[in-house]
């Protein structure tokens, strides 16, 4: 990352480890991520690591990405507005608690799948969600961007989107989806 000019660099975690409870993958996420915070700080890098949508390893609630952050000192969050729902917990109050923290931010916004659906992410009741375009899903990604703008985050804002199959111009899709984001942003400030 240093060596390209990047100031910041998100990591992303294994995901669950047969036989290793959630505290012991947690015990081992917390040291690995201290090394990598203090060998990329040497290098004037900032780390950071999402909010995954993963039932079987501690990185989407609140409680588990607050136990992350606190124990490795200059770690930073890459907030996605949508992952902690797998846990249930709130995006509002996700953000509320962990705005302090945000490296780094994904937007994003979901709908629950029909039962039969293939793929998304597994939420603590077994339902499955899926990305959709932004502004019809179940996220309110106004408040969120309000939430940003108000706690002075003033970096990048991805916009996260899983092309559909059906999705003919993927191309249109975000860019659509891109004009939809600033659409909010001028409508906030």
């Amino acid at each position: 990352a240093a060596g390209l000019g990047c100031h910041t660099l998100m990591l992303v975690c294994a995901g669950a480890q047969p036989g290793k409870k959630k505290e012991e993958l947690r015990d081992s996420i917390t040291a690995n991520m201290s090394r990598a915070v203090r060998y990329a700080s040497d290098k004037g890098v900032s780390v950071c690591i999402e909010d995954f949508p993963s039932l079987q390893i501690p990185m989407c609630s609140i409680e588990d990405i607050r136990y992350l952050l606190d124990n490795v000192p200059g770690l930073k969050l890459v907030y996605d507005t949508a992952n902690m729902l797998v846990e249930n917990d709130s995006p509002a109050e996700f953000f509320d608690t962990l705005k302090d923290r945000i490296g780094y931010c994904h937007l994003k916004d979901v709908r629950i799948a029909p039962a039969d659906y293939p793929a998304g992410d597994t939420m603590y009741d077994g339902r499955k969600m899926i990305t959709t375009y932004h502004g019809k899903g179940i996220i309110d990604l106004k408040d969120a961007v309000r939430r940003l703008v108000q706690a002075g985050y003033n970096d990048y804002m991805s916009v996260e989107y899983c092309a559909d199959p059906a999705d003919e111009d993927v191309l249109s899709v975000v860019r659509c989806e891109r004009e939809y984001l600033e659409g909010l942003m001028k409508e906030i400030s």
